[in-house]
């Protein structure tokens, strides 16, 4: 084999690397943006292209095993990268979705704890429904044992991962609950209503 011939092979072999990795590349950008299934096809077609043209020219030149080898190493590494980046990205996602439903209960679940401290914090409010915080009053202790509950399982959920992104779909039943029962306290107790809570946007789950 001449010296032409060798750099000819060389040269396809760099190509069939060179064109795996590029689409390789290419495809997680894809992935990345959310491509639909046309992007993908394109993609991996002009890939294809590119390798498939250079092993040719390898075969051509007598570097049917240089070009084969290349291909058998290049590809399935190539492939392996993606797989991770593409499973990576998905559980990075997973998690700030959770995260965001998590900060989200936190917050109606503050929301409601302070909601329910007016009444003792507040004079005006202590005065005009005393039974917000009277224990015998049947409103005031289903909010209290709502209140109980959706503590409880805040404590849970917070545990189950670091930062509070596993499971929450118990808290938050637990959170739409303490919502509910204080709607139903006010509305007991002749409360006026100036918007209604229950009109929040559902969480996931």
């Amino acid at each position: 084999m001449d010296v032409i011939g060798l750099l000819g092979i060389l040269s396809s072999c760099l190509v069939i690397a060179a064109g795996a990795a590029v689409t390789g590349w290419r495809l997680d950008v894809v992935s990345q943006r959310g491509g639909e299934t046309d992007d993908y096809f394109w993609v991996a077609f002009g890939g294809v292209v590119v390798v498939a043209g250079a092993g040719v020219v390898a075969v051509a030149l007598g570097g049917l095993w240089p070009a084969a080898l290349t291909a058998a190493v290049s590809i399935p590494a190539v492939s392996a990268w993606l797989w991770r980046r593409v499973r990576t990205r998905r559980a990075e996602n997973e998690i700030a979705a959770r995260s965001a439903v998590w900060s989200e209960l936190l917050r109606r679940h503050d929301a409601v704890a302070r909601r329910w401290a007016d009444y003792d914090l507040d004079p005006a409010k202590a005065i005009d429904h005393p039974e917000m915080h009277d224990p015998s009053h049947p409103a005031a202790r289903r909010v209290v044992h709502a209140l109980r509950a959706a503590d409880t399982e805040r404590d849970a959920a917070g545990r189950s991962t670091p930062g509070g992104s596993g499971d929450v779909r118990a808290y938050a039943d637990a959170v739409r609950g303490v919502e509910h029962a204080f709607d139903l306290a006010e509305q007991e107790v002749g409360v006026p209503r100036t918007g209604l809570p229950g009109q929040r946007r559902e969480l996931p789950g």
